[in-house]
Protein backbone atom coordinates (compact mmCIF):
# COMPACT_ATOMS: atom_id res chain seq x y z
CA UNK A 1 0.00 0.00 0.00
CA UNK A 2 0.86 3.62 -0.54
CA UNK A 3 2.22 5.38 3.04
CA UNK A 4 1.98 9.05 1.32
CA UNK A 5 3.64 10.66 -2.33
CA UNK A 6 6.79 12.31 -2.74
CA UNK A 7 6.00 13.95 -5.69
CA UNK A 8 3.28 14.05 -7.81
CA UNK A 9 3.32 13.19 -11.48
CA UNK A 10 1.74 16.12 -12.87
CA UNK A 11 -0.51 14.39 -15.48
CA UNK A 12 -4.05 14.17 -15.48
CA UNK A 13 -6.47 11.60 -16.59
CA UNK A 14 -9.87 11.18 -18.14
CA UNK A 15 -12.23 8.54 -18.54
CA UNK A 16 -14.61 8.64 -21.10
CA UNK A 17 -17.84 6.54 -21.31
CA UNK A 18 -19.12 6.30 -25.05
CA UNK A 19 -22.48 4.21 -24.54
CA UNK A 20 -24.15 4.58 -27.72
CA UNK A 21 -21.72 6.53 -29.81
CA UNK A 22 -21.39 5.17 -33.46
CA UNK A 23 -18.55 3.72 -34.07
CA UNK A 24 -17.81 6.03 -36.60
CA UNK A 25 -17.74 8.77 -33.77
CA UNK A 26 -15.43 7.22 -31.81
CA UNK A 27 -12.73 6.19 -34.29
CA UNK A 28 -13.02 10.34 -35.23
CA UNK A 29 -12.63 10.82 -31.30
CA UNK A 30 -9.60 8.51 -30.93
CA UNK A 31 -7.81 9.76 -34.15
CA UNK A 32 -8.21 13.12 -32.78
CA UNK A 33 -6.82 11.98 -29.28
CA UNK A 34 -3.82 9.91 -30.54
CA UNK A 35 -3.02 13.32 -33.27
CA UNK A 36 -2.41 15.57 -30.64
CA UNK A 37 -0.23 12.80 -28.17
CA UNK A 38 -2.55 11.69 -25.34
CA UNK A 39 -2.09 7.88 -24.04
CA UNK A 40 -5.21 5.94 -24.55
CA UNK A 41 -5.96 3.13 -23.22
CA UNK A 42 -9.29 1.81 -24.44
CA UNK A 43 -10.88 -1.10 -22.00
CA UNK A 44 -13.99 -1.72 -23.93
CA UNK A 45 -16.09 -0.54 -26.90
CA UNK A 46 -17.71 1.82 -24.52
CA UNK A 47 -15.05 2.90 -22.12
CA UNK A 48 -11.57 4.90 -22.99
CA UNK A 49 -8.94 6.14 -20.51
CA UNK A 50 -6.81 9.38 -21.64
CA UNK A 51 -3.28 10.88 -19.81
CA UNK A 52 -2.34 14.05 -20.56
CA UNK A 53 1.24 15.17 -19.79
CA UNK A 54 1.07 18.39 -17.91
CA UNK A 55 -2.15 21.13 -16.98
CA UNK A 56 -1.77 22.95 -20.33
CA UNK A 57 -2.38 19.69 -22.27
CA UNK A 58 -5.06 18.39 -19.95
CA UNK A 59 -6.93 21.80 -20.46
CA UNK A 60 -6.23 21.31 -24.35
CA UNK A 61 -8.32 17.47 -23.84
CA UNK A 62 -11.34 19.37 -21.38
CA UNK A 63 -12.14 21.74 -23.77
CA UNK A 64 -12.63 19.08 -26.40
CA UNK A 65 -14.21 16.97 -23.99
CA UNK A 66 -16.69 19.68 -22.65
CA UNK A 67 -17.96 20.00 -26.46
CA UNK A 68 -18.84 16.61 -27.34
CA UNK A 69 -20.35 16.13 -24.03
CA UNK A 70 -22.72 19.02 -24.37
CA UNK A 71 -23.80 17.58 -27.92
CA UNK A 72 -24.30 14.34 -26.04
CA UNK A 73 -21.57 12.46 -27.68
CA UNK A 74 -19.97 11.26 -24.35
CA UNK A 75 -19.63 10.96 -20.24
CA UNK A 76 -16.60 12.22 -18.98
CA UNK A 77 -15.09 12.44 -15.71
CA UNK A 78 -11.17 13.77 -14.78
CA UNK A 79 -8.56 12.55 -11.93
CA UNK A 80 -4.99 13.71 -11.58
CA UNK A 81 -1.71 11.66 -10.71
Amino acid sequence: YVINVTRPSGQFTFRIWLKDTPKETRSTLIKYLTENDNLIEQHSESLIAINARDENHAQQVANYLIELQQREILIYETGKS
